[in-house]
């Protein structure tokens, strides 16, 4: 009996090695001889010039499995295509590419693609990054410059938020700065800024670019919290009154 068992573990021990190694086999062979997904990529400056020999790194996002490029020739790279998740090596139409780029001289780009027809041509525009900066001022006070304040910075790039925080200087000026795949050309900005009593908060949109340099100016006006909070009450206690008086 013992014996039986023995064989019978054998024989499912090997059909199951046996069917390992042929899903194995067939997804080499599919990934080395199957289509294969191009990407093209170029590289501007905000004037729309080319740039020529960044450092660029692509990636592809497929089914959650996050691939490189099986090989490349200068700024043209090139995925296996393979409709299985066990080949890490893929990239099909529907696959969004996500293409980061890097100057000599430190200038950076960000931008991505989804495949089409086996191809995505994708355009990174180089810029030095993002600064975020303004002044924080005292609204209930000749609009003087507040020194100290803390600040906080918050960027909505592709429906995702990034924060930073500083302290506003001696003429209450602050400054933030993000890389372009974080904050770039067109986002949104939020500034909160708080001292002692004094708040406040302002939006504002990255919608300058100077020397390569995409620029957000968002000005925030402090108001003591204390005025704030006093004011809400005597609206609510206005109504109260009102209510009274409709009551009687």
């Amino acid at each position: 009996m013992e014996t039986k068992k023995v064989l019978l573990l054998i024989i499912s021990l090997s059909i199951l090695l046996s069917a390992v190694s042929f899903a194995s086999a067939n997804c080499a062979v599919n990934s080395i001889g199957g289509q294969k997904t191009f990407v093209e990529v170029t590289c501007l400056d905000e004037d729309g010039n080319q740039i020529n020999n960044p450092e660029i790194d692509v990636k592809c996002n497929s089914d959650g499995f996050i691939n490189t490029p099986a090989q490349n020739e200068g700024n043209d790279f090139m995925f296996l295509r393979n409709d299985k998740q066990s080949c890490r090596k893929q990239c099909n139409d529907g696959d969004q590419v996500t293409v980061t780029a890097v100057t000599k001289n430190g200038l950076t780009g960000y931008s991505t693609e989804t495949i089409e027809n086996g191809k995505a041509s994708v355009n990174v525009i180089i810029s030095s990054g993002t600064i975020v900066a303004g002044i924080i001022y005292n609204a209930n006070d000749d609009d003087t410059p507040v020194e100290n304040a803390d600040v906080i910075v918050w960027c909505i790039h592709n429906d995702v938020t990034t924060e930073r925080e500083t302290t506003s200087q001696e003429d209450g000026t602050y400054s933030v700065s993000f890389t372009t795949d974080l904050c770039s050309l067109g986002d949104s900005l939020i500034v909160s800024a708080s001292k002692g009593d004094l708040s406040g908060s302002q939006e504002g949109k990255v919608d300058y670019n100077i020397e390569n340099w995409n620029i957000g100016i968002v000005n925030v006006p402090l108001v003591p919290e204390f005025g704030v909070i006093i004011g809400g009450l005597t609206v609510l206690g206005a109504l109260g009154v009102f209510f009274v008086v409709r009551r009687k």
